[in-house]
């Protein structure tokens, strides 16, 4: 398992842009294509996250793709300049690295604008039909509703990023891990990010250190006592 800091790692790569199904006149006895799916669901928000600009792309192409999406000039200048004064140790002043780690609402809103990034907000629990629909995503899908990660909840990631190795999850809203959910989230392939994370039991961090996916981000804990680092380590 690999512990990664606030300022290492960072996923990259994305899936092409789905494919919309028109309806049409078909006769009976030819099979009509598959229903598109309903705008709610978690396989139509990937879907549509998968079809927006990419986050990799160069300086330019990034500026130009947040104004053709109504971001102002200025707003777009900031950006950049925030970006180049990010503390990033080891990493290059990039739109992607920063958006990936950055904390600040403002910043933390640009990130709808690129294929990488899917916030799910309404989602407070996640089951297997819904998981099955993130498999094939790889970029980071943010779930901020999510306030306690039940081991059911945390076992439906237990197939996403198995596909593709820049997939990361990212629960904002956890402060506290309990060991069985911990134990089900190790069994993810993808990163996990978990950036305000407050209270980490010795038993929970011994069930993380299971992990043997991309690495782990915590963030949020104002000290690391002897036992859990331990166990981490």
């Amino acid at each position: 398992m690999q512990v990664v800091s606030r300022s290492r790692g960072m996923p990259a790569g994305i899936a092409s842009a789905a494919v919309l199904v028109a309806a049409g006149c078909l006769s009976a006895a030819e099979p009509g294509p598959a229903p598109a799916p309903a705008p709610d669901t978690v396989a139509a928000r990937v879907a549509a996250q998968q079809s927006k600009p990419s986050v990799h792309l160069d300086p330019g192409a990034i500026a130009d793709a947040l104004a053709i999406a109504g971001v102002p000039e200025a707003t777009v200048a900031r950006l950049f300049d925030a970006t180049l004064r990010a503390n990033l140790p080891g990493m290059a002043a990039r739109i992607d690295a920063f958006l990936f780690f950055t904390r600040d609402p403002e910043w933390l809103a640009m990130r709808r604008h690129f294929a990488e990034f899917l916030e799910l907000p309404e989602v407070q629990s996640l089951d297997a039909a819904d998981a099955a629909a993130l498999r094939g995503y790889g970029g980071v899908v943010s779930l901020p509703a999510i306030n306690h990660l039940s081991p059911q909840t945390a076992a439906a990631f237990e197939s996403f990023g198995t596909d593709d190795w820049g997939a990361a999850v990212e629960l904002p809203g956890v402060v506290e891990l309990e060991p069985e959910a911990a134990c089900a989230l190790a069994r993810c392939k993808a990163l996990l990010v978990l950036p305000h994370l407050e209270r980490l039991s010795a038993e929970s961090a011994r069930q993380l250190a299971s992990h043997e996916g991309i690495g782990i981000v915590i963030g949020g804990l104002d000290r690391l006592p002897a036992d859990v680092a331990a166990a981490l380590a």
